[in-house]
C-alpha cells in the first residue's frame, strides 16, 4: 500500500472534516426549515388569543396585511356603529294622538263638540281613545260637554252647575239647544214613519228641583228609591241633554213595550241618543230599566256605541261599574 505524505494526510483529513461538516449543516438547515414550517401551520391551524385579543391593546397585534406566516393573524377590525333603519309612518294622521289633530283643538275652544269628533276621527276613534287614557281633550268629567258621564260615582261638578244655552221643547221642557234640536228631528221623523208623537214629559232639572224630586221619592218609597231616582248633582237632567218621553195622554212608566218605543230603541242613535238604563244593566248603572230616558251624546259617539253593541256608557268609555254610591 502506497504511504502518504504528512501533508497529503493532512489534506486528506481537512477534505473529510469538510465533509461532515457541510453535511450537518446541510441537515441543520432542513430541521429548521421543517420546524418553521410546523410552526407556521399551527398558528394558521389555531391562531392564539393575543391574535384575536380585542381589549384595546396594541402589544403583540399584527397590521392589517402581515405575514400570516408569523404566527400572528391581522387583527378584526371593529364596528363603531351599525345603520339604524328608518321608517316612514303608514298614515302619520292615523298614528297622532285624537287631541291633536287638526281642528280639534278649534272645535273644542268654540264648544262644537260634534265638529271636535269628526275631526278627532270619528266616535269609535274617540271611545278608544278615552277608553285607553289617551284623550285629555274629552274630558268625561266636563258637564258642558256631550260625552260627559253621570253616574253614582260620578257626580256633576260642580254640583250646582247650570246650562247656558237651554230652550223650549215640546210638552214645557227644556233641553240644551243641540240635543233639542237632534229631539225635534226624531220626534218629526218617527210621526213620518207611523209612530204615536213623541212627548217630552221631564227634560232640564236643576240642582235645586232635583234635592226636592228625590226628596219625595224617597219620603214616599224608602231606599227602594234610590234604584229610580237619582240624588241632586247625580241626575244627567241637570245636564240639559236627557230627556224623558211618554206618548200623549200616557205616562212615562207606559211607554216601554209599545211600538214607538221600539221605533226610539231602534233608530234613536242616528239623531245622538241613546237609551240610557237598559234592561239588565242595573249592576252596571245601578238604576231600573227606563226605556223613557233618552241621553244626547252626539251621533258620531252615538254610531259607535249602537254599531259596537254598547248597552252602558261606562262599558263604551271603559270606566268602572257604579251600582252604588260611594258613600
Amino acid at each position: 500500500m502506497q504511504m502518504l505524505s504528512p501533508i497529503a494526510r493532512h489534506r486528506a483529513r481537512e477534505a473529510r472534516r469538510r465533509s461532515v461538516l457541510l453535511t450537518a449543516g446541510v441537515v441543520a438547515l432542513a430541521v429548521v426549515c421543517v420546524g418553521i414550517g410546523v410552526t407556521g401551520q399551527a398558528a394558521l391551524s389555531q391562531p392564539t388569543a393575543q391574535a384575536f385579543d380585542d381589549s384595546g391593546s396594541t402589544s403583540g397585534d399584527a397590521p392589517i396585511g402581515a405575514d400570516l406566516t408569523s404566527g400572528v393573524l391581522p387583527r378584526p377590525q371593529g364596528v363603531a356603529s351599525l345603520p339604524v333603519p328608518e321608517f316612514a309612518a303608514a298614515n302619520p294622521v292615523s298614528s297622532a294622538g285624537v287631541c291633536d289633530r287638526p281642528g280639534v283643538a278649534d272645535a273644542l275652544a268654540s264648544g262644537a263638540d260634534e265638529a271636535a269628533v269628526v275631526a278627532a276621527g270619528g266616535g269609535n276613534a274617540v271611545r278608544e281613545a278615552i277608553a285607553a287614557g289617551a284623550a285629555s281633550c274629552f274630558s268625561l268629567g266636563d258637564p258642558a260637554r256631550s260625552w260627559v258621564v253621570v253616574d253614582k260615582l260620578r257626580a256633576i261638578e260642580p254640583l250646582e252647575w247650570e246650562p247656558s244655552d237651554l230652550v223650549s221643547i215640546s210638552g214645557g221642557q227644556l233641553m240644551r239647544q243641540t240635543s233639542a234640536d237632534a229631539f225635534a228631528a226624531m220626534v218629526s221623523d218617527a210621526s213620518a214613519a207611523g209612530m204615536s208623537d213623541i212627548v217630552a214629559n221631564s227634560g232640564y232639572r236643576s240642582y235645586s228641583y232635583q234635592v226636592g224630586n228625590h226628596g219625595r221619592q224617597l219620603a214616599a218609597e224608602g231606599e227602594s228609591a234610590e234604584r229610580t231616582s237619582a240624588r241632586a248633582g247625580f241626575s244627567e237632567h241637570q245636564l240639559g241633554t236627557t230627556v224623558d218621553v211618554q206618548l200623549p195622554g200616557g205616562s212615562i212608566e207606559s211607554f216601554g213595550g209599545t211600538q214607538t218605543s221600539a221605533w226610539v230603541s231602534e233608530n234613536a242613535w242616528r239623531y245622538g241618543f241613546i237609551v240610557r238604563y237598559e234592561e239588565g244593566a242595573y249592576d252596571i248603572v245601578g238604576y231600573e230599566a227606563e226605556p223613557w230616558h233618552l241621553r244626547y251624546i252626539g251621533p258620531q259617539l252615538a254610531a259607535a256605541y249602537h254599531d259596537g253593541g254598547f248597552h252602558t256608557l261606562e262599558e263604551f268609555f271603559g270606566l268602572p261599574a257604579a251600582p252604588d254610591y260611594a258613600s
